[in-house]
């Protein structure tokens, strides 16, 4: 998924803050079970107050997501 998220990043990165969760990271622990985040990947849009727009499982091509942002950044 790194080249996918990477180019949704150089695309999109001055209208949308990505955020990476290692699920490894033991700092992550507290936002990782409040999210229910774990194995398979999970994608989550959030808008600026921290609600869940959207939320998509799984690997998915980055025309899907991008939907998904244009959706949500239309005037």
């Amino acid at each position: 998924m790194a080249p996918i998220v990477n180019g949704l990043k150089e695309k999109y990165g001055e209208k949308v803050n990505f955020v990476h969760l290692d699920i490894d990271d033991p700092e992550n622990r507290e936002l990782i079970r409040k999210l229910g985040v774990g194995w398979p990947p999970v994608f989550y849009l959030l808008d600026g107050q921290g609600n869940i727009l959207d939320r998509r499982y799984l690997y998915k091509e980055a025309s899907e997501l991008e939907a998904v942002f244009e959706k949500y950044l239309q005037p």
